[in-house]
């Protein structure tokens, strides 16, 4: 359930803002979608308009990398949203737990960087012949 208004989800534990032009990034909203509606999470393509305008005061780049926005209006991006998603969960609670030890920290963030700065490449389908793919 990809929601184009905010008026559609009421009451949102927070929202979920994810890259809607990457395929690698919605592929994951769409492996998640139902774990982080049960968490009571919305979610919204961060170039949706009333996205946009809501994040335009952050001073960043909003596609940059995917942002949460909390029920208290605090806006989290990359790793540090993954970790307040991690904390609503008992099964995920362990990851939000290790995941703000200083070594644990700079691995994922590290590791999130990587991966935003790839995204569009990781996602991108493979358009060699059948016979000449690697597997």
């Amino acid at each position: 359930m990809f929601l184009k208004s905010k008026d559609t989800f009421k009451d949102p534990a927070g929202w979920v803002f994810y890259d809607g032009q990457c395929s690698f990034c919605t592929g994951w909203i769409k492996r998640l979608e139902h774990w982080l509606h049960r968490l009571g999470f919305g979610l919204a393509p961060l170039q949706t308009d009333w996205v946009q305008d809501h994040l335009k005061d952050t001073g960043k780049d909003p596609l940059q990398e995917m942002k949460l926005l909390s029920r208290t209006g605090k806006v989290l991006g990359g790793v540090d949203a993954w970790l307040y998603i991690a904390r609503k969960s008992a099964w995920t609670w362990p990851l939000y737990f290790f995941g703000h030890l200083p070594g644990i920290y700079a691995v994922l963030e590290n590791g999130y960087r990587w991966i935003a700065r790839n995204r569009y490449r990781l996602g991108e389908q493979c358009t060699l012949p059948e016979g000449r793919r690697i597997t």
